[in-house]
Formats: C-alpha cells, sequence, structure tokens
C-alpha cells in the first residue's frame, strides 16, 4: 500500500471493539501487533505472538506506560523477571539500574564517568562512592534521639562546630583528643 499527497496523510480504522496493525511472515501472520482497545482506552503492543501484551500505554487518566506489565499502576511501571529492570547507559557507562536479580547491587546511581555513588546491596548495606554531605548546612542529624547508629567506624575522627575543631586519636590503650 502507498499513500502519496501532499499535506497530512493516515490510515483511519474506525471499529468499536479495537482497531489493530498485525505484522507477520508466511509462516506466522500475527507475530506483532499494535493494537488500540476501545474497551479499555489503551494503546497495546504484542510481540512474538504473544497473548498478552509486553507494553502498555493508558491514556485514560489513570495510569501512564507499563513495560513488560499489562495493567501499569503508575505514570512508568517497568517489570522484568531477572537482570536490569531499568538502565540508563551515558557515552562513558551506566549512569543508573535497577536489578530484579536480589542479589548484589539492586539500586545503583553512577557519575557521567561510570564510577559509582550509591549501591544499594540485597544485603541491606549502602555503599556510597564519595562524600555524604547535607543538603543545607546545620538543619539535618545523622540519626535522631530514638534512631542512633549501632557503631560507626572510622579512623581519626575530626569533628568542627563554632566552638573548635577537634581530633579524636585512638591510641594503643586510650583515646586522645586535640
Amino acid at each position: 500500500m502507498v499513500i502519496e499527497g501532499s499535506g497530512n496523510r493516515g490510515i483511519s480504522i474506525i471499529s468499536t471493539a479495537y482497531g489493530c496493525l498485525e505484522f507477520g511472515d508466511a509462516a506466522d501472520v500475527d507475530m506483532g501487533r499494535f493494537k488500540y482497545n476501545h474497551g479499555s482506552d489503551r494503546f497495546e503492543f504484542y510481540t512474538n505472538n504473544n497473548a498478552n501484551p509486553c507494553t502498555v500505554m493508558d491514556s485514560s487518566g489513570r495510569t501512564g506506560i507499563g513495560i513488560g506489565h499489562v495493567s501499569p499502576n503508575a505514570n512508568l511501571h517497568v517489570s522484568g523477571s531477572t537482570g536490569n529492570v531499568v538502565a540508563v547507559d551515558g557515552t562513558n557507562g551506566r549512569l543508573f539500574s535497577v536489578t530484579n536479580d536480589m542479589s548484589g547491587s539492586v539500586f545503583s546511581a553512577n557519575t557521567i564517568a561510570g564510577l559509582p555513588v550509591i549501591d544499594a546491596k540485597s544485603d541491606y548495606t549502602t555503599h556510597f562512592g564519595g562524600d555524604v554531605l547535607p543538603s543545607v548546612t546545620a538543619v539535618h542529624d545523622l540519626g535522631s534521639s530514638t534512631r542512633r547508629w549501632n557503631t560507626v567506624y572510622t579512623s581519626d575522627l575530626s569533628l568542627k562546630n563554632k566552638e573548635g575543631d577537634w581530633t579524636i586519636v585512638e591510641g594503643e590503650d586510650d583515646l586522645f583528643l586535640y
């Protein structure tokens, strides 16, 4: 089919149930489909002759785009069974990823050079690849009166405030305050 002309051109599929474009070959005529479902008011994308859509774009106002999820309940709802569920790459490496492996790194954010800044692990640890800074000065606490850190591992500990600059140094049997 060829559609020629100047100005706007298109194909209209008028239906009360759904409109569909199917793609295939001689062995299987409907390996891929692009379908608009009037009943649910959404676009559905089908691949590999699957009965369920692999991607959904819902324009009803109650949900958004689903990738690997047939009933998205967020603006972008991504579901995956293994490996990277979301990956964003830059020219120098991976910038951001969320995995579904549930072992090792589950969430990571990296610098433009691909170096890790935050890496949340499945063993409930979070690794930081740089300084951890508050968003404003002298407003936020590290811990609280009801939520305290159990153990803080550090080399010599430097504390600085308006009263002075202090360093706690561990000796062989004692702690020294300078």
